[in-house]
């Protein structure tokens, strides 16, 4: 394995977040952990490019809900 610290997988996700357009239809849902045992959040990915296309800062289901709602091109969450 590789040394890195802890804030540079994050800051590498932060980064790759894929510019989506309206053909965004189908994405997965996961939570990460900002650090360990403190702050959980929530990513989002492209089912067919393979990439995340957003970054929640929580767990929650109602900022999950909104994530949704500003995307309603989005018909499969998986």
């Amino acid at each position: 394995m590789v040394p890195v610290r802890k804030d540079t997988l994050l800051r590498v996700f932060r980064r790759r977040v894929i510019d989506h357009d309206d053909t965004l239809t189908s994405v997965g849902i996961d939570d990460f952990a900002f650090r360990r045992r403190q702050t959980d959040g929530t990513i989002f990915s492209h089912l067919e490019r393979r990439g995340p296309v957003g970054l929640l800062p929580d767990r929650t289901f109602n900022t999950s809900r909104a994530w949704l709602v500003e995307h309603p091109s989005i018909s499969v969450v998986a």
